[in-house]
């Protein structure tokens, strides 16, 4: 296509009459590359604020009793979520048994959620399925697709003939 448009942007010449087919060329991939960087624009918007709506649910479903990594590495059960004049942060136990540690952390501090008592309820995807569900049929239909032609019963001598 682009061979098509540089073979029209070559051959075209302006003879004073107004626009060529050239000009029309150019303002047609001026207009295709417009679209597509708009198109862009929008797109990385939209899954920015899925994004962000999934963090903030998962951050308020956070209760005492889930596990979670800071992103210094330490890894500990959240004792209490409370509110702080700059914002939430967690009290976190660590440790052995006999040996812990409480620690109190921003909520900015959280890396991820290792373990989740009541987690937040899974978003369906485009075509109302959620993320898991698709990929569970995609296993089960390649599962079944690998099962097929081989019959159960006949066993093979490695050099693709059948031995009964």
């Amino acid at each position: 296509m682009l061979n098509d448009l540089a073979a029209v942007l070559a051959s075209s010449e302006n003879d004073g009459s107004g626009v060529t087919g050239s000009d029309i060329a150019l303002y047609i991939i001026i207009g295709i590359i417009g679209l597509a960087v708009i198109a862009m624009i929008i797109f990385t918007n939209v899954s920015r604020k899925k994004q962000a709506k999934r963090n903030e649910a998962m951050l308020n479903s956070l209760v005492p009793g889930d596990v979670i990594e800071t992103g210094g590495g330490i890894i500990g059960s959240i004792v209490s979520v409370r509110e702080a004049s700059y914002g939430r942060e967690f009290v976190i136990e660590t440790g052995e048994e006999g040996r812990k540690t409480t620690l109190t952390v921003d909520v900015q501090a959280l890396y991820r959620v290792i373990k989740q008592k009541n987690p937040p309820p899974e978003e369906k995807g485009f075509f109302g399925k959620s993320a898991d569900e698709t990929a569970k049929k995609k296993a089960d239909a390649e599962v079944i697709s690998a099962d097929v032609g081989k019959p159960d019963d006949v066993e093979s001598d490695g050099k693709g003939k059948k031995s009964s």
